[in-house]
């Protein structure tokens, strides 16, 4: 799944986007950007509490295989 959104690079809760005043804008005047959007579900949902977990995929790093039972790292996971 992908994700899709835009940003707007004068909005003061994006300045800490590095270089974000240098990508190029759409016809609005704002940065379009995509990125991976995976969602992990128990195999038997009945058995859970009713939490969600969610990772923020950084730089194709998808960190929550770490915290999940003690699990080594993940390779990167291609999208289809």
């Amino acid at each position: 799944m992908w994700a899709k959104g835009e940003l707007d690079p004068a909005a003061l809760e994006n300045r800490a986007i590095v270089d974000l005043d240098k990508a190029p804008r759409n016809a609005r005047g704002l940065v379009e950007y995509e990125t991976d959007f995976f969602i992990l579900w128990p195999a038997d949902p009945r058995r859970t509490n009713g939490v969600l977990v969610y990772d923020v995929t950084n730089r194709g790093s998808k960190r929550i295989f770490q915290q999940l039972d003690d699990a080594p790292s993940a390779p990167a996971i291609q999208s289809l």
